[in-house]
C-alpha cells in the first residue's frame, strides 16, 4: 500500500502548504521530501516551475517564491515543534520516529519480486546481498559506537 497521488497544482495556498510539508519529512528519518511532493502531485509542478523561474518566467519567480516562503515557515516552525516533543515527550517521540524509519523501510528494501514488487528475503547471496549486509553491519555499528559514545560523554559530566 502506497500514499495515494493528489494533484492540486496551481493554487498557490497548496503551493505554499507543500513547501512546508516537504521540507518538515526532509528533518524525519526515513522520509522523502521529494516523495511527499510526489504524492501531493507537486514535485513535477514545482520543478517545471523552477525551470521557469531559471529563464526569468515572472509567474513561475511567484510560485518558487511562495513554495520557499512555505520551506522557510515549515522549517522553523517545525523544528520548534520537534525540539519541544523531544524535551516534553523525549520516549513517546524517539518511539514515533523509530516507527517512521521502520515503515519507511518498505520503500528502500532492495530485494523485491519484479512483477508483484513483494518484499523478499534474499534466497541467494550474491555481491549485491553481501555488500546490503555489509552495509547493515556498518550503519549498526556506527549507530553503537555513537549511542557507547553518548553515554561515555553523559558519565563524565
Amino acid at each position: 500500500m502506497s500514499i495515494p497521488k493528489v494533484d492540486m497544482s496551481g493554487s498557490l495556498y497548496f503551493t505554499f502548504f507543500s513547501g512546508a510539508i516537504a521540507i518538515c519529512a526532509m528533518i524525519l528519518p526515513g522520509i522523502s521530501g521529494s516523495y511527499i511532493l510526489q504524492a501531493m502531485g507537486q514535485y513535477e509542478y514545482i520543478l517545471n516551475n523552477l525551470h521557469l523561474a531559471l529563464k526569468l518566467d515572472v509567474g513561475a519567480l511567484i510560485i518558487i517564491i511562495v513554495f520557499i516562503s512555505g520551506i522557510i515557515l515549515g522549517i522553523t516552525s517545525f523544528a520548534r515543534l520537534l525540539s519541544w516533543t523531544l524535551h516534553n515527550y523525549h520516549m513517546q517521540t524517539l518511539a514515533a520516529l523509530t516507527g517512521l524509519m521502520l515503515g519507511a523501510l518498505r520503500a528502500v528494501w532492495p530485494f523485491r519480486d519484479m512483477q508483484t514488487q513483494k518484499l523478499l528475503l534474499p534466497t541467494v547471496f550474491g555481491q549485491e546481498e553481501f555488500m546490503c549486509f555489509i552495509l547493515f553491519v556498518v550503519g549498526l555499528s556506527v549507530t553503537g559506537l555513537l549511542i557507547w559514545v553518548d553515554k561515555r560523554s553523559k558519565k563524565t559530566l
